[in-house]
């Protein structure tokens, strides 16, 4: 098991469900229905706010490579 399965493992359903849902549409390259914005002082990093977590993803050629999933604080863009 991976690092973001622990991840999605420790949250509860209703947030797991919601956070898979958003993944799913990322990878059904449908991602205009996701609060997605790029961040600030990167070059091809991303967020995907899903309620109080976050997906950072990095956009390679026309893809998405998922990095981790947070739940927002003030240390969650510090080291991108």
């Amino acid at each position: 098991m991976n690092k973001i399965e622990k991840l999605l493992q420790k949250l509860d359903p209703k947030t797991r469900a919601r956070i898979e849902q958003a993944l799913l549409q990322l990878a059904n390259n449908r991602p205009e229905k996701l609060d997605i914005k790029k961040i600030k002082g990167t070059n091809d990093n991303f967020r995907i706010r899903v309620g109080r977590h976050r997906i950072i993803i990095r956009q390679v050629d026309q893809k998405f490579n998922l990095i981790t999933i947070t739940k927002r604080d003030e240390k969650t863009y510090k080291d991108l």
